[in-house]
């Protein structure tokens, strides 16, 4: 059957609306991206820890998707467990989808002494997410790290599975994008040396022009420096005359 999502409503002529769509429409096009797991925004997205010295342990914040539903966990969450006894007890710390609740939430299996593992749900309407299995030896007092196994990124809670894939999209995005890159480099590159070629006689004028400018001003410098040198002086109220040594070649006026 093809079916296409979003449309707009028009009425029938009988007053019922010819489109109309529910939660699980939308759970089924997210499940089109990704499949059942946790988001991995955080290294910590909803692992479980257990309590120091207790029978507790403790569900850090963390969102996921599970059957196109999606779940956030915004705040620490705990579960205590029961305590230990004569025989070996095996428990699960799960998410849970839940269709018949509308809802998916954290939940505590816990499992028969001696019996190993506890069941868990894999239904069309329940369905978990097995976070952590807590191996309670027989008569702990309380449980510590080695007790707490992490399931995350396992078969039995995987991480979200992209139905894509990103990393080679991103690669041919690069490899395009410095290909053109390159391309307006170069095209730039030309652009600048035909302007440079088009002003090349303006350019050897500014340049002359820049160069006798720089003569002029040295000339100039010369000049003011040798008259400095022979200002009148004022000290102490009284004025000093610097002269020049006498040069008969300039004095056209002697007899």
């Amino acid at each position: 059957m093809e079916t296409s999502l979003f449309w707009d409503a028009q009425q029938s002529q009988d007053g019922t609306l010819d489109r109309v769509y529910n939660s699980d429409d939308f759970a089924a096009m997210f499940m089109g991206f990704w499949g059942d797991g946790l988001i991995p925004n955080t290294s910590t997205a909803l692992l479980v820890e257990p309590i120091e010295n207790s029978f507790a342990v403790v569900v850090n914040p963390g969102d996921a998707f599970i059957k196109g539903r999606f779940y956030q966990n915004t705040e620490d969450k705990q579960f205590t467990l029961s305590n230990g006894n004569a025989q070996e007890r095996v428990d699960y710390i799960a998410l849970r989808f839940d269709s018949e609740k509308r809802s998916v939430y954290l939940k505590y299996l816990e499992g028969a002494e001696g019996e190993g593992n506890p069941l868990f749900a894999r239904s069309a309407s329940l369905f978990d997410l097995l976070l952590a299995k807590i191996t309670v030896p027989a008569n702990a007092q309380y449980l510590t790290d080695e007790m707490v196994e992490d399931l995350r990124g396992t078969s039995d809670c995987p991480w979200i599975n992209l139905r894509f894939d990103l990393d080679a999209i991103t690669s041919s995005f690069q490899a395009w994008y410095d290909n053109v890159r390159q391309l307006l480099d170069e095209d730039v590159a030309v652009q600048l040396q035909e302007q440079i070629d088009e002003n090349a006689d303006d350019i050897a004028t500014l340049n002359s022009t820049i160069a006798n400018l720089v003569v002029q001003n040295q000339q100039l410098q010369e000049q003011l420096e040798n008259e400095r040198k022979y200002d009148n002086v004022i000290k102490d109220g009284n004025i000093y005359l610097n002269t020049r040594p006498y040069d008969p070649a300039i004095d056209t006026d002697l007899p």
